[in-house]
């Protein structure tokens, strides 16, 4: 498939259902339950919201696959990630340059800031 970028927003979270293969960047404002197989290659943000906290990765009755990386919480925000089920989480390169090339054009740092 071709990379995107996904937002769901809301503290609900999203729920996939099915089986289903993504590519990109996946944002999640709340937590991400799976029910189902889902992989995904690429960057994959859980907990996304300026005021979410001890965000939840549920994989109870299938397979998560995230090749790429996985980020949770947002800065500024102490979180504890809870993951339970059946995931498999690995960093790859090939994942990260999907989630790069969701962008038509290329990217730009103007600027940044080190939290500590």
């Amino acid at each position: 498939g071709s990379p995107q970028v996904i937002y769901v927003s809301g503290t609900n979270g999203a729920a996939v259902n099915g089986n289903d293969t993504g590519y990109g960047i996946l944002i999640v404002d709340g937590p991400l339950n799976v029910s189902g197989n889902f992989t995904f290659n690429g960057l994959v943000l859980v907990g996304a919201c300026p005021t979410c906290t001890n965000p939840t990765i549920q994989a109870a009755t299938g397979n998560l696959k995230i090749y790429g990386a996985l980020v949770v919480g947002n800065a500024g925000v102490t979180s504890t990630a809870s993951i339970t089920g059946n995931a498999t989480i690995a960093y790859s390169c090939a994942g990260l340059n999907s989630a790069a090339s969701a962008f038509s054009n290329s990217i730009t740092v103007v600027t940044w800031k080190e939290i500590s």
